[in-house]
């Protein structure tokens, strides 16, 4: 966490109980343009590729998906899991020439793979070992997200009906996610997904087809012993 924000403290509490900017500019009267874009600049240069590389993506995500065995690995899960984030690495860095990804981009992106696979394999070992049900993965990958959770320290005023609102960017891992409001009524947080990271769809994808496969093998390894 660098000194440009801080954590959202559950303000929020997550993605899903923020308003619809939809919802937010009816209740208030405000102009269709109103939103992220208001107050931060759109600019994907590197990271914003990774969603129009086709082909390339295509056979690293069928390449990553097939390293998942169907059963418990030799070696142990977590460190099948560290091994497939170095795979991940690799093959982003082989494919980067058709993507363009700057190498802190490809860093940050390996980063979070990793930390999702190894929360998700930690959670699935916690589950077995206990007895009980393993975990579906889109609740464990929301709580990640929400985990991310950052509001500015940097402030936009807007003014409105003459008052001036102050406003802040809302940020969760994958980028500007929303806007954190303060009018007179006290703060409000606002969903806004116009400058949502292209990357995101990919590697939710990715992600979540990983998981089934984790999962699947889990079970097979309760079966199988």
């Amino acid at each position: 966490m660098d000194s440009h924000h801080h954590g959202i403290n559950g303000t929020a509490g997550s993605l899903h109980t923020m308003i619809p900017i939809q919802d937010f500019r009816k209740t208030h009267h405000l102009p269709p343009d109103f939103g992220v874009a208001t107050f931060a600049p759109k600019d994907y240069t590197g990271l914003g590729s990774i969603d129009r590389a086709g082909d390339v993506l295509h056979d690293v995500r069928t390449e990553i998906v097939a390293a998942v065995p169907e059963r418990k690995p030799p070696q142990g899960w977590m460190t099948f899991s560290l091994e497939l984030q170095l795979r991940f690495h690799r093959l982003l860095r082989k494919v980067n020439p058709q993507i363009g990804l700057r190498p802190s981009e490809i860093e940050y992106a390996v980063a979070g793979f990793g930390d999702v696979i190894q929360t998700y394999t930690l959670a699935l070992m916690k589950a077995q070992s206990s007895g009980r049900p393993l975990p579906d993965f889109l609740p464990v990958y929301q709580h990640w997200i929400d985990d991310s959770l950052l509001v500015a320290r940097t402030e936009d005023h807007y003014s409105h009906n003459g008052v001036t609102w102050r406003v802040r960017l809302v940020k969760t891992v994958y980028g500007v996610c929303g806007l954190r409001v303060e009018t007179t009524n006290g703060a409000t947080f606002v969903r806004d997904d116009a400058l949502a990271c292209p990357a995101q769809g990919f590697m939710t994808r990715l992600l979540m087809e990983i998981a089934a496969k984790l999962r699947t093998a889990f079970e097979n390894s309760a079966i199988h012993g």
